[in-house]
């Protein structure tokens, strides 16, 4: 590479084969201005000019899938409907207690006794409140991690940030839009004989739609030796080959279900909100919002897509949103300060994955999709980040709802625009009907009180109660009778 030379030393081509550079003699200069001088201006422009560095992360937050659980069938077409809620199986538990060793390994400066600096946040599922469990047990070392308290939607409907890509009813039909579009016909007869082979061992429906159900056995069964139900007698594991071909058909229909192109921001976008007020203390100090350094994401692999999805990341084979996230893999954010003094600290993205590195867990940045800062491991500012994903934030579940559709209690489909004109004409006459019932009520009152200011005191104030309200008491005595002889004042009585 290139190196500071010493005072006016200037670098040419070398004619040296074995020399990149050679230094010429150096001259003496009589110039006011010397060249001396210059050359120390420039490493300080350079430095100033450059992208800023990062020193150790003051804050990280940790968006991971669940571990290894038994089999879930999933519907065809809608990512809400799932058939089941199967346990956390052993091995997940170790994989998602792995992962947080790993974060503890790679973050020593953000352990700490002091439990308030995490955060736990999870779907309301059996799967990832168990994963959350054993990640802070790994990131504690078990000392005190069931104190560390994991936040859930109360409602499951409710989860906006979570499972997002689970609550939006728009995505149903953009999901079923693409499985019947002219790419997944396309790919569907050129993988046709392979699917028909694999999913008739274990008696699967072979479409694209019900693909991930069909891969999510296989692994299972290959990885975790849980043997298919409902499969043949005498079936035996995939070859590496065929569990290749398999999970490649899955990543094809996954990642495209969950790209940019079909689902947008709606999947991710409260995420990426939820995420950028956590680091908000760190550049703000005037925050209400409490600093943690950790933030841990008990999620599942749409919860990813959908985060990279709403990024603005485009759908790439051989990056990471190009393959189904393995269990217990992670979407990292480390928050950095700045090493000159500056009121914005710097991001950088990276993906943990426990298969990576022959199966002994790989950790590699990513870029960010900003031009500012794409060559890795380049850190971002904090700025570029608002700059670039503030426009596609989700601000909370009123902008959620009005994307996707649906609500909490249950889901709303769009109605009929010709039933929609009759009910509103229907409520528009209910409105005018009563409008006229209260104008005659009113004038039947008006005309009844002109008859009692003629009515005798007994009349006008009965001794028994008024209509099961209460005894309103005797009648006025004749000093409480206007001199007139009771005629009816309204702000006053008789």
């Amino acid at each position: 590479g290139l190196h500071l030379l010493p005072t006016r030393v200037s670098l040419v081509p070398s004619t040296n084969p074995a020399m990149l550079y050679r230094t010429p003699i150096p001259r003496p200069s009589h110039r006011a201005f010397s060249l001396p001088s210059f050359s120390l201006i420039i490493p300080v422009l350079l430095f100033l000019l450059a992208p800023p560095a990062s020193s150790q992360p003051i804050q990280v937050h940790i968006i991971h899938r669940h571990g290894a659980r038994a089999h879930l069938s999933k519907s065809p077409t809608s990512p809400n409907d799932e058939a089941s809620s199967p346990p956390l199986l052993p091995a997940g538990y170790d994989e998602a207690k792995a992962l947080g060793a790993f974060a503890r390994a790679r973050y020593p400066n953000l352990v700490t006794t002091d439990l308030s600096k995490y955060l736990s946040l999870s779907s309301n599922l059996d799967r990832t409140l168990v994963s959350a469990s054993a990640f802070w047990s790994g990131f504690l070392a078990g000392e005190n991690h069931d104190f560390v308290p994991t936040k859930v939607f109360a409602v499951e409907e409710s989860d906006t940030i979570i499972r997002g890509y689970a609550n939006c009813e728009y995505l149903d039909g953009e999901v079923s839009a693409f499985l019947s579009g002219s790419e997944a016909d396309s790919y569907a007869s050129s993988t046709q004989a392979r699917r028909e082979l694999f999913a008739g061992r274990i008696k699967e429906e072979p479409s694209l739609a019900n693909w991930f159900n069909v891969y999510d056995k296989y692994i299972l069964f290959y990885s975790y030796d849980v043997t298919p139900s409902g499969a043949a007698s005498g079936l035996t594991k995939p070859t590496a080959a065929e569990m290749a071909e398999i999970t490649a058909i899955a990543d094809w229909v996954e990642t495209r279900k969950y790209s940019k192109d079909i689902v947008g921001n709606r999947a991710g976008g409260a995420l990426l909100r939820e995420i950028s007020r956590g680091f908000q203390p760190a550049f703000n100090k005037s925050s209400t919002i409490k600093m943690y350094s950790v933030i841990e994401y008990s999620a599942h692999f749409p919860t990813l897509l959908g985060l990279l999805a709403a990024m603005g990341l485009e759908r790439q084979d051989g990056f990471v949103t190009g393959k189904i996230p393995p269990f217990a893999s992670a979407v990292v954010v480390e928050i950095s300060e700045r090493i000159v003094n500056a009121p914005w600290p710097n991001f950088r993205l990276a993906f943990y994955n426990p298969l990576g590195s022959g199966g002994n867990g790989s950790f590699e940045f990513f870029s960010s999709g900003i031009s500012a800062c794409n060559s890795l491991p380049v850190p971002c500012r904090i700025q570029d980040w608002e700059a670039t994903y503030g426009p596609r934030y989700i601000e909370d579940s009123t902008e959620y709802y009005r994307e996707c559709g649906g609500g909490p209690g249950g889901q709303c489909t769009a109605m009929n625009p010709w039933l929609a004109a009759f009910i509103g004409a229907m409520a528009g006459l209910a409105i005018l009907a009563i409008c006229a019932l209260g104008y005659r009520a009113y004038q039947s009152r008006k005309r009844t009180g002109a008859v009692m200011g003629k009515r005798s005191r007994s009349d006008a104030y009965p001794t028994g109660g008024l209509g099961g309200i209460g005894d309103i008491g005797p009648p006025p005595t004749d000093d409480e009778i206007e001199p007139d002889g009771g005629a009816y004042d309204p702000a006053r009585g008789y």
